[in-house]
């Protein structure tokens, strides 16, 4: 029998245990993103990360926190701030780069980042299989834009 290591340095029996307790662990990343506790919810991915490092989930919420602890200064959003917090976003979301989310976000921060031109294909492939309508529709309006503003003339 598999023994897979557990959240305490323990292990679990049974692999369906382990999806259980990572799932649970998904669902404190969401909530811990949404309330701005990205400290906390970087801890968090890391325990997902070192029980499955190929789960998306994690590597997509690491990256978002990570985007946005950068932007956080004093309790106060500021956007578009700390370059450094956005480039380490992308080698985090560069590790589930199958993922639509991970893509999505890999090509909005390129932009963020003025990287237009390296933007459009990550977003493009984002839209091959789209987790919903609101992403693809959220994805297809942007690309359009993205693409308007590269058309010979626009932008060097």
């Amino acid at each position: 029998m598999s023994i897979f290591k557990g959240p305490t340095g323990g292990s679990f029996k049974d692999p369906n245990e382990q999806s259980r307790y990572i799932e649970t662990l998904h669902t404190e990343m969401e909530s811990l993103n949404k309330s701005r506790h990205y400290k906390e919810g970087l801890k968090c991915c890391d325990k997902a990360l070192e029980l499955n490092p190929h789960d998306a989930v994690a590597w997509r919420y690491k990256g978002l926190m990570q985007r946005n602890m950068g932007e956080m200064k004093n309790g106060t959003f500021r956007e578009g701030q700390v370059r450094g917090d956005k480039e380490k976003a992308l080698t985090y979301w560069s590790n589930a780069l199958d993922d639509a989310w991970c893509l999505y976000h890999y090509g909005s921060t390129l932009w963020e980042l003025n990287r237009i031109k390296e933007s459009i294909p990550y977003l493009r492939k984002s839209l091959e299989n789209p987790p919903n309508q609101t992403m693809r529709g959220r994805v297809s309006e942007q690309l359009s834009f993205y693409e308007d503003l590269v058309r010979p003339g626009k932008i060097g």
